[in-house]
């Protein structure tokens, strides 16, 4: 039987930040980046002619240079600097389209109803269309402020279907690959997905799992790109974070955040009050 060589990984990066191509080229993936023509690439470790400048406000002006580039370069896979992957095909007359899909499974922006409050987010990274999940984190709503904790803490038997519905939502997406965030309710029978983000972290959850197992999800997935096995982290104890929204009318929301360690879900909840109380 006559072998065929597996064609290497040429990753293209488009609008990351420094520490995210730092990983991919730590990785040993060929790595090419597309930057805003007033990003400083000092702090890049590529050469010269790995990065190519544009005009971030011009998006036909950025799809034809991706498109350009998949094409000379025959880029196999194509993120931005959030995890989001390229549209296929990309976006040409769009001047106000986005050439990343942002969702798997569309949400909607309203206040939770009181059955949706609770919820879990189950984190998956994507290779070669295997699904592995890393992490499965708490996160519970309260007016305008919401609570994660990592790991959630469940019965074997509804992580067992919750991990079933997510890897089969997004095989029935098509997802191939890439990190994604999906967001599910144990209110029925069954797990329900209530929005699917395929990007490396929502709510600070990349740096839950990565405090309470030392497992960095952009890394971890650039490594199993490479060749790596990718092998779910083990929890060795638990990260919380409280995020708050904070009203500014000039340009929409913000967000606060405060994140806590401890060895309990009770501790790291009891954290998260003390850092609330207004100072004596």
């Amino acid at each position: 039987m006559t072998s065929h060589p597996v064609p290497p990984v040429r990753l293209l990066l488009v609008f990351p930040g420094a520490p995210l191509v730092r990983k991919a080229v730590r990785a040993g993936l060929d790595v090419r980046v597309v930057l805003d023509r007033e990003h400083d690439v000092g702090a890049l470790p590529l050469p010269e002619d790995g990065v190519v400048h544009v005009d971030r406000a011009q998006t036909p002006e950025t799809a034809r240079i991706v498109r350009k580039l998949i094409a000379e370069l025959g880029a196999t896979h194509v993120l931005d600097g959030e995890g989001f992957p390229l549209r296929v095909p990309v976006p040409d007359e769009q001047p106000e389209g986005d050439l990343f899909g942002r969702e798997l499974v569309p949400g909607w922006s309203r206040e939770p109803q009181e059955s949706e409050a609770h919820q879990l987010v189950v984190t998956t990274l994507t290779v070669d269309g295997m699904h592995r999940v890393v992490g499965i984190t708490e996160r519970v709503e309260q007016g305008s402020s919401w609570t994660c904790v990592f790991p959630a803490t469940l019965e074997e038997s509804a992580t067992g279907r919750v991990r079933a519905v997510v890897t089969s939502m997004l095989d029935l997406v098509g997802h191939e690959f890439g990190p994604a965030q999906t967001r599910i309710e144990l209110t029925g029978a069954e797990p329900r997905v209530v929005r699917s983000q395929p990007c490396f972290s929502i709510d600070r959850i990349s740096d839950l799992i990565e405090a309470a197992t030392g497992f960095d999800i952009a890394t971890e997935f650039f490594r199993a790109l490479s060749g790596a096995v990718l092998q779910p982290p083990a929890p060795r104890w638990f990260a919380a974070a409280r995020l708050s929204r904070l009203p500014r009318p000039a340009d929409g929301n913000q967000v606060s955040s405060v994140l806590v360690e401890g060895v309990s879900p009770d501790v790291v909840r009891a954290r998260l009050a003390e850092a609330e109380l207004p100072p004596s």
